[in-house]
């Protein structure tokens, strides 16, 4: 799988690197959580134990491709190398928490960890550390350490709970073996201290689990790298935040299941494709790296107060070989629009001279990557989205992308042109707007948010225009302003920007220009100038009411915009007839500025588009919302430079007094 080598080689590339804070795990090796730390002397002695501060549980382990996949049901007997749960290293179990001893007396889970640790020990990959932990858990009571340290609580004769109550003790000692324990060590020449950092220590246990991996496993072709390999009999999890349990390599155990999977084609499991351990280890590491570390998370949950989506859609972006880690940065323009001011990132600004001056960059013409992960079930995730392009070629396109889907945004006193982000469009729409402990939001359906985002990323990737039928959802949506209390405006401007770009893409650039085209014929770029007029005419009379009973009610020209845009001509006969008490209480000087404008509009119109009530009459095509839009515009602006001027008019009358 191409997927797979360029996971691969970002592995070998970036294994050692320190670009990022948080590297790419180690194989044989995933990060948990621990609950307590425990010090220890070089020579096995007890020191210390704390409970570990929230926002510091983070542990990496060293692990067994057993332990990696346990469950419940087979956890007791599958420990991990160094820190693991309490059951794990504690010989005393009977002593301290009776409820959790079964019928043999024996603690199976200890016997196994020291077992594994006697075995690594004993090796040619030994380590100072593991030796200290093999010698403190033989020959100390650890229950008995943590209870004299404060850590956990017992009764006088050291039963785990201590509240004169079963069931409370009972459950109490179930929860304390299940804690997770991590061992630092107190070194003579003042190294690191924290088992979970020591380079050393992890690349010991790395060297020792694939050896012995490589010397008793089970060798097959990896049908990734082409090389005889030990293969594995599960594969990782936890790769995918919100399904922990899925994986995205599934091998079943069953023999139905398998010959239910196979069919006729096999007779066993061997003949199925196979990946080496070592070969899934690096894949998994460096895509569960790759999507902690610089995933866009697409999630409809976030946009909602107090929404979560149980499994989000991760897609990542980035050069296999790494040779420009900003990518990312421009990956994340992708989703979240263009940003005020034009503040790109120095990635970006760097690559762009390449493009447009000639400054010569092999970064140009490295590969890049992107993928899109999904969970289909709680079990198993997928990738759903998978293509590689030219750093040069998808900075291109983001760039095309900008300039083509741009309209005006942000507050009316600081409006300027923006791309709208991913996001944005997507929830504008699909958007039904809700109200939640009085906070107002656009809700959409989880799956369909997700895909609609993936889709229009995609479109942007391969340089295609917007998906038709999400212009169509936006200009529908913009259609219907009684619909939305509060992101009528949000949605309107996105739909704007979505039906210029496929103006330009379809060149019509007449009627996508940014500013008012006062010399258009189109008939629906006309109605929606009118249309904005009429709404301008009812607005300016409420507007001067001020505290009036009706000056924050909705214009009549809102109430029936969905209808003019269905029935244009017939809709607006009406809406006259109801704006003419309106236009008797405007000022003279406003009432002729109107009537002007809207026979300037009119006088636009071909004969052919007006020549019968049927011709007329047609539904407005969407290019009707930017008439509309820019018409609105020109009006405030007018009325903001008669404002001026009369300002300044007044200030000269009152120097010359």
């Amino acid at each position: 799988m191409p997927l797979f080598n360029d996971l691969l080689n970002t592995y070998e590339e970036e294994k050692d690197s320190d670009a990022f804070k948080e590297k790419i795990v180690p194989v044989a090796h995933e990060y948990g959580k621990a609950g307590i730390q425990i010090t220890i002397t070089e020579e096995g002695k007890f020191a210390s134990a704390v409970k570990v501060n929230k926002g510091d549980e983070k542990t990496l382990l060293a692990i067994t491709e057993e332990s990696q996949s346990r469950t419940s049901g087979a956890a007791k007997t599958r420990p991990q190398a160094v820190n693991d749960k309490l059951m794990f290293i504690t010989k005393d179990i009977a002593k301290h928490c009776p409820s959790v001893v079964d019928k043999s007396g024996e603690n199976v889970s200890y016997t196994a960890y020291k077992k594994q640790l006697e075995d690594w020990c004993q090796s040619e990959y030994s380590h100072p550390k593991a030796r200290a932990i093999l010698k403190y858990i033989e020959e100390n009571d650890v229950i008995e350490d943590l209870i004299e340290a404060d850590v956990l609580k017992a009764n006088q004769n050291g039963v785990l709970g201590g509240t004169e109550s079963t069931d409370k003790d009972q459950k109490y000692q179930k929860t304390s073996m299940a804690i997770p324990i991590r061992f630092c060590v107190l070194t003579a020449d003042g190294g690191s201290r924290n088992t979970w950092e020591d380079v050393t220590l992890l690349d010991s246990w790395t060297a020792y689990y694939t050896n012995l991996r490589d010397r008793y496993g089970h060798k097959e072709l990896d049908g990734i790298t082409g090389r005889v390999e030990d293969v594995p009999t599960f594969h990782p999890k936890k790769v995918l935040p919100g399904a922990a349990n899925a994986k995205l390599i599934s091998v079943s155990t069953s023999e139905n299941a398998l010959m239910n999977f196979t069919g006729e084609r096999f007779t066993d499991e061997s003949q199925r494709l196979q990946i080496g351990y070592d070969t899934s280890q690096k894949v998994h590491n460096t895509l569960r790296w790759l999507i902690g570390t610089q995933s866009i998370k697409i999630s409809a949950g976030d946009f909602s107060p107090g929404g979560n989506d149980d499994c989000p859609r991760y897609m990542i972006c980035w050069d296999p070989s790494f040779k420009t880690s900003e990518v990312y940065d421009a990956g994340m323009e992708l989703f979240k629009g263009s940003q005020s001011g034009n503040e790109f990132v120095s990635g970006r600004d760097h690559l762009k001279k390449a493009i447009y001056y000639g400054t010569k960059s092999s970064q140009m013409e490295t590969g890049l990557t992107v993928a899109a992960f999904d969970a289909a079930t709680s079990g198993r995730f997928t990738m759903v989205y998978y293509q590689k392009m030219l750093v040069r070629e998808f900075f291109e396109r983001l760039d095309d992308w900008y300039e083509t889907c741009s309209w005006y945004f942000g507050s009316r006193q600081n409006c300027t042109v923006l791309s709208p982000s991913i996001f944005m469009l997507a929830r504008c729409a699909l958007g039904t707007e809700r109200e939640k402990n009085r906070q107002s939001y656009l809700d959409v359906d989880r799956k369909l948010f997700k895909e609609t985002v993936q889709d229009i990323a995609a479109h942007i990737l391969n340089g295609q225009p917007l998906p038709e039928h999400i212009v169509r959802a936006l200009v529908t949506q913009a259609s219907e302003p009684m619909r939305f209390d509060i992101y009528h405006e949000s949605i309107l401007r996105a739909a704007c920007a979505a039906v210029r770009q496929r103006l330009l893409i379809h060149n019509q650039g007449g009627e996508a220009k940014m500013e008012l085209n006062m010399e258009s014929t189109d008939r629906s770029y006309l109605f929606g100038r009118i249309l904005a007029v009429e709404d301008a005419i009812e607005q300016t009379v409420l507007d001067r009411k001020k505290n009036g009973s009706d000056s924050n009610r909705e214009t009549n020209a809102r109430r029936l915009w969905n209808a003019y845009v269905n029935h244009p001509m017939t809709t607006w006969q009406e809406l006259k007839n109801l704006l003419l008490p309106y236009e008797a209480q405007l000022p003279a000087g406003s009432r002729v500025f109107y009537q002007k404008t809207l026979e300037e509009i009119v006088s636009r119109f071909e004969d052919a588009d007006m020549s019968s009530l049927a011709r007329s009459n047609r539904a407005l095509d969407p290019q009707y919302l930017l008439g509309f839009y820019l018409q609105r515009r020109e009006l405030k602006l007018g009325r903001k430079k008669e404002k001026t001027a009369g300002s300044e008019h007044e200030n000269k009358t009152t120097t010359d007094n």
